[in-house]
């Protein structure tokens, strides 16, 4: 993971169902946040080299790599 400080008006969306990325997008679209998105939780950790959320918002139920592995392999790194 990235090891500078958390940008606090970034948030990384991890879904693997294009509709309800694209619901949470819309959604925060005139928040002022800055939005990443992450098909699965592979892409998520991926992500984390180049940026540092300071929210991320995670589906538990993906295909591949579930959500409770991916928040497991987030907190480990």
């Amino acid at each position: 993971m990235s090891t500078e400080t958390p940008d606090k008006e970034a948030i990384l969306i991890v879904d693997d169902l294009p509709v309800n990325l694209k619901v949470l997008v819309d959604y925060l679209e005139n928040t002022g946040f800055v939005d990443y998105v992450a098909k699965d939780g592979k892409s998520a950790i991926e992500q984390l080299r180049y940026s540092s959320p300071g929210v991320i918002l995670l589906d538990v139920m993906m295909s591949g790599m579930d959500g409770f592995e991916t928040c497991r392999r987030l907190k480990v790194r």
